[in-house]
């Protein structure tokens, strides 16, 4: 006879947790940490800055400004890869490309 003060959704909790568990352990057991290669170099001021805006040429795909609160805007023609400061001109909303 079932005893009346078991709690079934209480074990099938646990059970839950300890499955899981056993779960995770044996997941980061098997797991491998494989390094990517990558390379990174310091192209332009310390401390950080805020880029505010950014536009994407219609037209010409890979082409992204950054508009920054330091030193100006940057443009990248290869998806962000290389960013270069644009020259800054008195007209604020000239196109740059046509």
């Amino acid at each position: 006879m079932l005893n009346p003060r078991f709690n079934f959704q209480r074990l099938s909790l646990r059970a839950v947790f300890a499955l899981t568990a056993i779960f995770m352990i044996c997941i980061s057991a098997f797991a491998t940490n494989e390094s990517i290669e990558s390379e990174w170099e310091q192209t332009g001021w310390g401390g950080g800055g805020y880029y505010y805006a950014a536009a994407f040429h219609p037209s010409k795909p890979g082409v992204i400004y950054l508009a920054g609160d330091v030193a100006g805007v940057y443009k990248t023609e290869d998806y962000g890869r290389r960013y270069s400061l644009q020259p800054s001109t008195s007209s604020a909303l000239q196109s740059r490309d046509q």
